[in-house]
Order: C-alpha cells, then sequence, then structure tokens
C-alpha cells in the first residue's frame, strides 16, 4: 500500500504533463474523495500534480 512521502514511478505517459512513463517522484498525499488518487511531486517539475492508482507504482517506501 502506498503511504505519504513513498517514492513512486509513473507507468503510463501524461502527454499533458510532459512527463514520460517511469519518471519517479514522491507521493506528498493521498486521497479518496471523489476518487482513489495521489498528489505527487517530481523533481524537476514545477508544482504538484493529481494520478490514479493505476498511473503509478511502489518504487520505496518512507520507512515509516
Amino acid at each position: 500500500m502506498i503511504q505519504e512521502y513513498d517514492v513512486i514511478r509513473l507507468t503510463v505517459d501524461l502527454p499533458e504533463l510532459q512527463l514520460k512513463r517511469g519518471t519517479v517522484g514522491t507521493v506528498l498525499a493521498i486521497y479518496s474523495v471523489p476518487t482513489p488518487g495521489y498528489e505527487v511531486e517530481v523533481e524537476g517539475f514545477e508544482g504538484t500534480f493529481g494520478v490514479q492508482p493505476n498511473q503509478i507504482e511502489l518504487v520505496q517506501t518512507n520507512g515509516s
């Protein structure tokens, strides 16, 4: 299960954000309403963006 501050990898391209499959980021927030999702930060990308659970995979846990 993905938690806040876990490191994730995109499993799909996000062309609207100019991000490619394999891009690594950090989960900053987890949402369940209105649908499950995650707020992610990627180094070198200005701001954060939302992704759905099927768009990411866990790379490394935050250790807590």
